[in-house]
């Protein structure tokens, strides 16, 4: 079966970490593309998601290439395509002290909000993140 259907497809054998095996075999399986996070940010812990809540729900925001992705509980997905403005608060001023902050994303199509609220200071200070915010020319 692997040498008729999958020819080319998937691998008789796998020497990498096993979420890169997962998502190989997936893509394999599936024949459709698997969003990886972006090589371009990981957090202050070599992660490739932030812990942060949405609401009252804890979990984590994912930068991938052209979206944001929240995981587990909303499950969320914002493409870049459809954010209109991205409002960072609790950064600076009086409540800079503060050891998180939030980051707000309104959407074009009808404006909705998506509010990633109690994110670690410190990955403000020392990851790629406002890069990755910044709209490129």
């Amino acid at each position: 079966m692997l040498e008729g259907k999958y020819k080319g497809k998937l691998n008789p054998r796998y020497e990498e970490p096993q979420h890169s095996v997962v998502a190989q075999v997936f893509r394999g399986l599936a024949g459709k593309k698997v969003v990886t996070p972006s090589k371009d940010f990981s957090s202050h812990h070599q992660q490739s998601g932030v812990k942060c809540s949405i609401k009252a729900n804890e979990g984590h925001l994912f930068c991938l290439d052209k979206s944001f992705m929240f995981v587990p509980k909303p499950a969320t997905y914002i493409s870049f395509d459809t954010i209109s403005v991205i409002v960072m608060s609790r950064v600076g001023g009086a409540v800079s002290a503060s050891r998180t902050f939030d980051i707000t994303v309104i959407t074009k199509n009808a404006g909705s909000e998506h509010q990633f609220s109690n994110i670690n200071r410190y990955v403000l200070d020392h990851s790629p993140l406002i890069l990755l915010l910044t709209p490129s020319k």
